[in-house]
């Protein structure tokens, strides 16, 4: 899957299997800095805190299929889908 970004990520790997990377096009320092994964139907699967412009994270036991990724930092936010595989 191609993506242009549209402001705060700048590439991330696409579908995952346990690891996600994220690289950001910018960091800032900050308590609120997270990603968060979403099932299909809105629920929270897994939240995490990241501290560099490129998070590595490692995803919980989940099933295959879509998932909404959301990276927070300060007052900016990004949402994009992501493929979980087996």
């Amino acid at each position: 899957i191609s993506y242009q970004p549209k402001g705060l990520i700048k590439r991330f790997l696409n579908p995952v299997q346990q690891d996600v990377v994220i690289q950001l096009t910018s960091f800032t320092s900050g308590s609120g800095n997270e990603w968060i994964l979403y099932d299909m139907n809105g629920k929270i699967v897994h939240r995490e805190l990241f501290t560099s412009q490129t998070i590595y994270g490692k995803l919980p036991l989940i099933n295959s299929g879509i998932y909404i990724l959301e990276v927070r930092m300060g007052d900016r936010m990004e949402r994009v889908k992501i493929s979980k595989l087996n």
